[in-house]
């Protein structure tokens, strides 16, 4: 039994030493490296860092292309090159831009901006001239602002741009009209837009601040009886320190009516003053060109009677007597009748000029019968002439016949003259026979329709 127990002891330890030897042998003995670890050894190389010299070329080149790039577009070329292209290119978002940077009176909107590229453009070769201008002077020149007529345009440096360079931006120039008239109560107009009414003869009205242009200015009695008014076309950027003045003389007179009945009321083309005769200094202005007619109106128990009518010519001081004789219409009555018939049309056919230059349908609107086929039709002829970019003016118009077909119709037979002047910068002369249709209305003659207008001759100007 001792032997045996020794003998398991014995053992047991041999085995212990057995298995001990392959252990200690493995742990001596050193394995290959895997590919895994020679990458992470490789990973924790340190990254060599680049030298300060080289971070300081690369900022240099970067702070060399800003300075080339920031050079050329802020360079005063440059900005009159992008305008003449937005010009070319039609760019009115552009060009109201340019219009607006700098302006504190006024604020253009892309209309604006269409005008002032029409304005621009009506004489190429004019054009380039004023580049060219803009291109060999700057604003900021102290010669610039004691001149009496600025350019309208002009270069000018204002503040910097990209922290370096000098920003240089187009400064529009801005105008006011002064407008005055030789009589008091006169409305005055630029275009048909009603800038105010003058309180006294010489009494002055000053306009908004307007851009560079050809304006229409226009003056009319602020009661207005027959076709007195007078006009004018004015380039403000001739004015003296941007201050247009306009004189708006009109060129009528006025006239002193009396009568037998003080309290007759006095008419003036068809239309009651609400005036009594006996209580009017003075009427008018009025037009001394035949184209006014007047006459005394007074009801009596047994009806209306009234004068003789008077067209206002050289004579201002005008008798109305009223008689009995007078409640039927005459002969001369009739022929009166007519005369208003066709100073309605020429004046009719005067104004379509204004509407059409002006492209302002407002203009003739009220001498239409409302809902008519005419007034339709003449509206979209309006919107033609304004798109093709035709404009016209009425050199020559005779009546030649005027007859009555009914009660309130008149048909009248006209040859008539316009310069056309198109887009492309042509202008026509055309003749036309022509025969409009015209209604008495309560509120006088209307256009009702133009019955035919046949050319009969076209001649090229250019």
């Amino acid at each position: 039994m001792q032997y045996s127990l020794r003998y398991k002891e014995t053992a047991k330890k041999q085995d212990s030493h057995f298995f001990a030897s392959p252990s200690r042998s493995l742990h001596t003995e050193e394995k290959p490296a895997s590919r895994l670890d020679k990458k992470r050894t490789q990973q924790k190389k340190p990254v060599p860092k680049p030298p300060l010299y080289s971070v300081a070329a690369l900022i240099g080149i970067i702070l060399l292309i800003i300075y080339i790039v920031g050079s050329q577009m802020s360079k005063p070329e440059r900005v009159v090159q992008q305008f003449e292209e937005a010009v070319h290119n039609k760019d009115y978002g552009y060009i109201t831009d340019v219009m607006n940077d700098g302006q504190d009176e006024i604020t253009a909107t892309e209309e604006d901006a269409k005008a002032f590229v029409s304005y621009l453009t009506k004489d190429k070769k004019q054009f380039q001239k004023t580049m060219k201008k803009v291109r060999d002077s700057y604003m900021d020149d102290p010669l610039f602002a004691d001149q009496p007529i600025k350019p309208f345009i002009s270069l000018k440096q204002d503040g910097k741009t990209w922290l370096f360079f000098d920003r240089y931006i187009l400064k529009v120039e801005t105008y006011k009209a002064n407008l005055s008239s030789n009589y008091e109560d006169v409305n005055l107009y630029i275009g048909s837009k009603k800038v105010g009414t003058t309180k006294s003869a010489d009494d002055t009205v000053t306009t908004q601040p307007l851009f560079p242009g050809i304006y229409t200015f226009k003056a009319q009695p602020n009661k207005a009886y027959g076709t007195l008014e007078t006009k004018q076309k004015v380039d403000v950027t001739k004015s003296i320190h941007n201050k247009a003045q306009v004189y708006l003389e009109l060129k009528g007179e006025k006239i002193y009516p009396s009568s037998n009945y003080e309290s007759a009321h006095l008419f003036v083309n068809g239309k009651d003053t609400g005036k009594e005769i006996g209580k009017i200094d003075s009427f008018g202005p009025v037009n001394t060109d035949g184209s006014v007619i007047i006459y005394a109106e007074k009801k009596f128990k047994d009806g209306v009677k009234r004068s003789k009518k008077v067209k206002v010519e050289d004579e201002t001081d005008i008798y109305l007597p009223i008689g009995e004789d007078e409640t039927a219409e005459s002969a001369e009555q009739a022929e009166d009748k007519d005369a208003d018939v066709g100073d309605f049309l020429k004046t009719y056919v005067s104004k379509s000029m204004d509407a059409v230059n002006e492209h302002d349908f407002s203009i003739v609107e009220d001498m239409l019968i409302k809902g008519s086929p005419y007034e339709k039709q003449a509206k979209e002829y309006l919107k033609y002439l304004k798109k093709k970019g035709i404009t016209e003016d009425l050199k020559e118009f005779d009546i030649r016949n005027i007859e009555q077909v009914s009660n309130d119709k008149y048909v009248i037979e006209t040859s008539e003259q316009f310069e056309i002047h198109y887009k492309d910068g042509s202008t026509k002369l055309k003749s036309f026979n022509s025969r409009y249709a015209v209604q008495i209305t309560e509120d006088g003659p209307k256009m009702q329709d133009l019955l035919e207008s046949k050319q009969v001759q076209s001649e090229d100007l250019d």
